[in-house]
């Protein structure tokens, strides 16, 4: 049996792979589908500070989020990359209304997988912001494994829905879900 970081590990391989295989074309349709349900979300709607991550590779696209953020007149807050090669968020958290940041996956209950170095985990410890997660949909899966120092968002917009979430606690290291722990849902006009 796998340990929760070996889990993680494989997990993050094989979703990397298949984020991969989706090709530039095809992930620039679901990124601007994603958009779409981004500005027309009443937490971006409200919000006056918007942290975005800088998107690379095939993760879901946030240049035209972005711009359409500065257009609106939001201020927009991204990472900056340090000395040391991990990102540091200006202003403080405190700051910030709507936290827009990447996965490599996501579950039903509102658990991320991100990159694997807890960067996020970490920055948004003490966050008072809602947290949106963007991914696509075949990243959005039933269940992750998670650990106590795991962050949970508030939301998960993908290319076909938007799942809002309540509050949250980390689940317990190694616990399941059944289909009757699910806390998100579809909204009723997606």
């Amino acid at each position: 049996m796998l340990n929760i970081a070996e889990q993680k590990r494989a997990i993050r391989s094989l979703l990397i792979k298949e984020r991969k295989a989706l090709g530039e074309a095809a992930c620039i349709i679901k990124s601007q589908a994603i958009e779409k349900r981004v500005l027309a979300s009443s937490e971006f709607t409200l919000a006056n500070v918007v942290h975005f991550y800088l998107s690379s590779g095939f993760e879901v696209k946030t240049d035209r989020l972005i711009e359409e953020a500065i257009r609106l007149g939001k201020r927009v807050v991204v990472p900056v990359p340090s000395e040391k090669q991990s990102a540091v968020a200006v202003p403080p958290t405190e700051a910030v209304d709507l936290w827009i940041i990447p996965a490599v996956a996501c579950d039903t209950m509102g658990h991320r997988l991100g990159r694997g170095g807890g960067y996020y985990d970490r920055l948004l410890e003490d966050c008072v912001g809602k947290v949106l997660c963007l991914v696509f949909e075949f990243q959005c899966v039933e269940s992750l494994p998670v650990e106590a120092t795991d962050r949970n968002v508030d939301m998960i917009i993908t290319e076909d829905r938007t799942i809002h979430f309540g509050v949250h606690t980390p689940r317990p290291s190694g616990a399941s879900l059944n289909r009757g722990d699910l806390r998100g849902e579809k909204n009723a006009a997606d």
